[in-house]
C-alpha cells in the first residue's frame, strides 16, 4: 500500500493540501467480509494517506450495516438501489461528523461511483458541507 501512497502523495499532495480537508473517511467494508479478508483495504489506504497528509482519519464512524451482494453483476442504477441503506453511523456515532464540514472520502476502486453517492448523501444529511472522492483504480462499469 506505500507504494500507491507515495505515488498519490507526489501526484496530489498539493490539491489534497489546498482543499483544506478535516477528515478522512474510509469506503467501509461489512464486518463478515472484514473478517473473512482480515482488513480493509480502503482503510489501510485511508490510515496512510491520513499519515501523509497529517489528517485524522475517521474509520470508526461509518459502518456497512447490509452485507450487499458483490456489486459487479448489477447494473449502475441497480447498485445505487441496492446501497441506499447499506451505510450507517454505529451507536452514538451519529454526530460524530458534526465538526467536519470538508471530507476526503477513500475507497479502492470507483466503478459506477454507487458507493461514492451512497456515503456522501449519508454524510451530507449529517452535516458535511463538502465531500471529495479519491480512489485509486477506476473499474468499468456494466
Amino acid at each position: 500500500m506505500n507504494f500507491y501512497v507515495q505515488e498519490t502523495i507526489k501526484r496530489y499532495e498539493d490539491l489534497f493540501l489546498q482543499l483544506h480537508f478535516d477528515a478522512i473517511f474510509p469506503v467501509p467494508i461489512h464486518p463478515k467480509r472484514r473478517k473473512k479478508r482480515g482488513f480493509n483495504q480502503a482503510e489501510l489506504l485511508a490510515q496512510e494517506l491520513g499519515k501523509s497528509l497529517h489528517l485524522p482519519v475517521c474509520d470508526s464512524v461509518l459502518i456497512r450495516t447490509i452485507n450487499t451482494l458483490p456489486l459487479k453483476t448489477l447494473s449502475p442504477d441497480k447498485r445505487l438501489k441496492s446501497l441506499e441503506k447499506a451505510f450507517s453511523f454505529p451507536p452514538g456515532y451519529e454526530d460524530a461528523v458534526l465538526p467536519y464540514r470538508r471530507v476526503l472520502l477513500v475507497d479502492d476502486i470507483y466503478t459506477t461511483g454507487a458507493t461514492m453517492e451512497a456515503l456522501t448523501r449519508l454524510l451530507k444529511s449529517h452535516g458535511v458541507k463538502e465531500v471529495y472522492v479519491f480512489s485509486i483504480c477506476i473499474g468499468q462499469g456494466l
